[in-house]
């Protein structure tokens, strides 16, 4: 992928070592993500540099408006159409 940042880390939890990836996109969006061959399953995580620690006083409350209409469905489908769909292939919103 052209223009994005690979960073490989590490943590340990118990005494397992977990390797992971992060990776920012150009438009500032960062993705962490384990690679599991083993499983036939994801998890992803989106970090978005936003929200109301980047909101000016006139702005306050926007990004929480923002993020509760994120789960309010589309003019073609419902929110609980679209989380029926997730959860048919299992995912979980």
């Amino acid at each position: 992928m052209g223009g994005v940042r690979i960073h490989p880390a590490h943590f340990s939890t118990g005494g397992q070592h977990i390797m992971y990836e992060k990776q920012t996109l150009p438009n500032g969006v960062r993705i962490v993500y384990e690679h599991m061959p083993h499983v036939r399953s994801a998890a992803i995580g989106v970090w978005v540099g936003v929200g109301s620690r980047y909101e000016s006083p006139c702005e306050a409350g926007s990004a929480h408006f923002i993020e509760h209409m994120l789960f309010k469905g589309t003019a073609q489908h419902s929110a609980s159409e679209l989380a029926e769909r997730m959860d048919a292939i299992g995912g979980q919103v």
